[in-house]
């Protein structure tokens, strides 16, 4: 009954994959195990979001809509991908929300009490444009970059995020 109930939760047009991509995922899920993670309202909202109970357009199934079109930009259909990835209505809290993340990963490197200097922000000049990378982290003769992006759950926009990330930094790494 379990499998059949997440199979039918998998098909539904606005999870796009998110089901799927986190069914067996700890570190993904953490934040359903770990109550310090997230305050009360922000893991109501997340539950709100995960289990399809926002109101987004194609989640909505009580009354049929003649369009799924975004109700502030009008561009995409409004699925909670369109709304947390793209639309540019929502892209104030995407960039709070990904210097959250960004703050509070400086924050855990600094509480590890090594020698460690933590550079954010930085601006790396290219031919294409500088770079500027969340934070750059000096330690132990090292340097390593770490961009953060925020993602909809679904494993297409997780790897691609990656794969972004990587190509745009690979010609700064040192060939062996």
């Amino acid at each position: 009954m379990k499998a059949d109930e997440l199979k039918n939760w998998s098909q539904l047009l606005s999870k796009s994959g998110g089901v799927t991509s986190f069914k067996n995922d700890r570190k993904g899920n953490a934040w359903l195990y770990n109550a310090n993670l997230l305050k009360p309202s922000q893991f109501l909202t997340a539950l709100r979001v995960r289990c399809g109970m926002r109101s987004d357009k194609v989640t909505k199934k009580v009354v049929p809509k003649s369009t799924f079109k975004c109700r502030n930009c009008k561009a995409c259909n409004e699925t909670l991908a369109h709304i947390l990835e793209q639309c540019v209505y929502t892209k104030a809290r995407r960039i709070r929300r990904h210097d959250e993340i960004r703050d509070f990963v400086s924050r855990k490197l600094v509480s590890m009490k090594q020698k460690i200097q933590i550079i954010e922000e930085s601006l790396i000049p290219n031919p294409t444009g500088n770079l500027k990378p969340d934070l750059v982290i000096v330690s132990q003769g090292r340097v390593r970059v770490v961009d953060v992006t925020v993602r909809h759950e679904n494993t297409g926009y997780l790897v691609e995020g990656q794969r972004s990330n990587v190509e745009k930094y690979t010609p700064f790494v040192p060939r062996a």
